[in-house]
């Protein structure tokens, strides 16, 4: 007897369905446990962190025996103490613990586990810094200082928020990334992380946590500053009202009768003159026997500099 195809397909087709939305469902409610785990293994890192947090918290709090340096004869794990501003653990027994500072590196000390910074202010004029102080440079004239007696694997941050050029960190004596010379953190938004280096007496970069803002152009002004030149001899100024760290560029130029002249003109005496900026003015001095026809003539300073 011939099989009833016709009727049959039907049914056949409804149970092709059937199988094809069973695969559907299992593939989707596989996705959506994977996600699931995901998020799971995410929130168990975060939660591995407070763990280990409130554990380290906890440690250090059942075993903390006080300031090293008030502490002396034997020493015995576990324990913990504060020096030089940080939680220490001991990893071994000390038969006399003066014998044995904490330190980064030693064989008996380790850190309780810690990565904070302390944010300051720091504004014009000069900022000590101290131990994982974080500080922000807000003014052209900041200058973060750096301790002049460090001790190894100290660590301290800056970051320039004054939308300025100028603002630097004061070696005080050491280096900085291998350089006998300040360093000035000059992008704005710049950030950088110094641990010093006991070995080698240097302020070392952290790459890791040091990062640069995108570099923004400074927009540079111009100010122009009329000094009457004196007589022969003497010497005239004129205050030009900015800070020295704001100035970018400097023109001067002598204007009379058939010339334009700047200063120091070479041998041609009586256009010979001095003119020169300093902290607060803008300065002529035309010298015995010369300058004589810059005399009381108009010097222009034009200056170039950033708000």
């Amino acid at each position: 007897m011939a099989f009833d195809w016709g009727s049959a397909m039907p049914g056949f087709g409804n149970r092709i369905a059937a199988i094809g939305q069973n695969a559907y469902d299992n593939a989707e409610d596989a996705r959506l446990k994977a996600l699931a785990a995901e998020g799971s293994a995410e929130t168990a890192a975060a939660r591995l962190v407070d763990v280990q947090t409130a554990a380290n918290g906890a440690f250090a709090a059942a075993n903390y025996k006080g300031e090293w340096s008030t502490l002396s004869g034997a020493l015995n794990v576990p324990a913990t103490v504060t020096h030089l501003g940080r939680l220490w653990y001991l990893k071994l027994n000390l038969a006399n613990v003066t014998t044995q500072a904490p330190a980064l590196g030693s064989a008996y000390w380790g850190e309780v586990s810690r990565n904070d910074y302390i944010p300051f202010n720091a504004p014009a004029g000069n900022t000590n810094a101290i131990d994982r102080g974080f500080y922000r440079m807000t003014s052209a004239s900041s200058v973060v200082v750096l301790p002049a007696a460090p001790w190894h694997g100290m660590v301290v941050a800056v970051v320039n928020v004054s939308d300025s050029l100028s603002p630097y960190i004061n070696r005080n004596g050491k280096t900085i990334c291998g350089e006998a010379a300040n360093y000035l953190v000059n992008l704005r938004g710049a950030q950088i992380v110094l641990m010093y280096d006991a070995n080698s007496g240097d302020w070392l970069r952290v790459n890791g946590v040091t990062a640069a803002a995108p570099y923004k152009e400074a927009l540079l002004q111009q100010k122009v500053i009329v000094v009457n030149a004196p007589a022969v001899g003497g010497s005239a100024s004129v205050p030009h009202g900015l800070a020295r760290s704001q100035v970018r560029g400097l023109a001067i130029a002598a204007f009379g009768s058939g010339f334009t002249a700047g200063p120091d003109y070479g041998s041609n005496d009586s256009l010979n003159y001095s003119a020169y900026l300093d902290d607060v003015n803008c300065n002529v001095y035309l010298p015995a026997g010369k300058g004589s026809a810059v005399a009381s003539r108009p010097v222009y300073f034009t200056i170039f500099y950033e708000a």
